[in-house]
């Protein structure tokens, strides 16, 4: 059986290492912007040369005339160019180095990430934590045993966060899109040749089964910006 040891564990027994993993979004690597009108039943009725196809994302701009018709466009995924999901990580890697339990990391100005698009569209940013490498650890929105909470924000400001949002900013295992409010105001829309820089903070678990080095990967998800 486990045995839970709380408060007289020796001092920095667990050494933290987390690593960031890129990965774009499948399903979206291809396509071009064509704009046409909808009816309010969802019906697309051609203008002119705009085409008929399956698109990948749509979003509803306002109305065109009268009031069944609105202006729409989306990706679509066949016969034009390629768009090219490129993402450049300096520095992948945060060595948080040794942890107590209860104790709350931040990055510093030396451990932040810069993320740049090198791709040829903008791009909306992700979330997701991907692995412990076997401790037996997991991620939530508030430490407990064996769970530890990790926060993120995306920014174009040198300095680290003031703060970390506990709702808005925590990792969760499923992937989770930067929004103008969730993971700071800046991961939804990076502009081509455009960089941004990843600040973390880092809560360790109460508890711990297992103590030494843990080694945590978190994926940095891509895809197309649709507005």
């Amino acid at each position: 059986m486990k045995q839970f040891i709380q408060g007289s564990f020796p001092t920095y027994s667990l050494l933290i290492v987390i690593f960031l993993l890129f990965a774009a979004v499948s399903g979206i690597s291809e396509g071009r912007v064509f704009w046409w009108t909808v009816s309010s039943s969802g019906e697309i009725i051609d203008r002119g040369s705009i085409k008929r196809g399956i698109t990948l994302g749509q979003t509803a701009i306002g109305p065109v005339s009268g009031e069944s018709l609105s202006a729409m466009y989306g990706f679509w995924n066949d016969m034009f160019d390629s768009l090219n999901v490129c993402i450049e990580i300096v520095e992948p890697l945060w060595v948080v180095g040794p942890t107590d339990l209860f104790q709350i990391i931040s990055m510093l100005e030396e451990d932040v990430i810069a993320i740049t698009n090198c791709g040829n569209c903008r791009l909306s940013l992700g979330l997701s934590f991907a692995d412990d490498d076997g401790f037996g650890w997991s991620i939530g929105q508030a430490q407990g045993i064996n769970r530890f909470v990790l926060r993120a924000q995306f920014s174009e400001d040198e300095e680290p966060p003031l703060l970390f949002h506990p709702v808005r900013d925590f990792i969760k295992e499923t992937p989770t899109w930067a929004t103008d409010l969730i993971f700071g105001p800046m991961g939804d829309n990076l502009m081509i040749n455009r960089q941004l820089n990843l600040w973390l903070q880092f809560v360790a678990p109460e508890l711990s089964s297992n103590y030494g080095e843990v080694r945590l990967t978190i994926s940095l998800l891509a895809k197309p910006f649709l507005p």
